[in-house]
């Protein structure tokens, strides 16, 4: 039978092979599961219709940082905002809130508002969508999935960015109303399994662990 005989293999025994055998499906039995990523909940205010998250998403937006990923908020409410100033625009959708579920295990935390919102640089010049691209790209190279604003203001609070839009999945869509009410009762999700580090966007960019959230 293929699979089973041994490089000892004697067409007179019978015996041989199966030592070989049970090690194999021994080894398959031990062997450890990976685990998977764990999942945290987010929301994104939109007035485009669209069902589900890709390259095209990222990048597109005025905004020079939009092409560092997909930019998600931990508090419903805020994205209920977003989404009413993206329905000002012409041919917009009705605005609307999305509820996501996001796969992370490393997420760099920015705490300097001048780099995540693309100011002006030493040298008098502002960030570029390039700028944000090459940023997107290097901080995926260095194995993380996201990165999130932490304590550069109210505004900014809970905002999430998301490399990768395949992480990204769409669970439920709701009005700004829902969101709204949502919101009253909503807790952040617990990020034990998360780790966290300090990452320089546009600076010498040098890890160090992060308090935590």
């Amino acid at each position: 039978m293929p699979g089973i005989r041994s490089e000892r293999w004697d067409e007179t025994s019978v015996r041989e092979p199966y030592p070989t055998l049970f090690l194999s499906a021994s080894a398959t039995m031990l062997a450890p599961k990976e685990e998977p990523m764990p999942r945290i909940t987010l929301y994104h205010g939109t007035a485009n219709d669209f069902h589900a998250f890709d390259e095209l998403s990222v990048g597109r937006g005025r905004e020079p940082n939009s092409a560092l990923g997909v930019h998600l908020v931990e508090d419903p409410a805020a994205a209920a905002e977003y989404a009413r100033l993206c329905a000002r625009s012409r041919n917009s959708a009705e605005p609307r809130v999305l509820v996501v579920e996001v796969e992370v295990e490393r997420v760099a935390t920015c705490t300097s508002r001048r780099d995540f919102l693309g100011l002006d640089d030493d040298a008098g010049h502002g960030r570029t969508h390039e700028d944000f691209a090459e940023q997107r790209r290097r901080l995926m190279e260095e194995g993380y999935q996201a990165i999130v604003c932490d304590e550069i203001g109210d505004d900014l609070a809970g905002c999430w960015t998301v490399f990768d839009p395949a992480s990204i999945r769409i669970v439920r869509r709701m009005t700004i109303e829902e969101s709204l009410m949502a919101a009253e009762s909503h807790t952040p999700g617990a990020l034990w399994d998360i780790e966290f580090e300090n990452v320089d966007l546009f600076e010498d960019r040098v890890a160090v662990p992060a308090l935590g959230r």
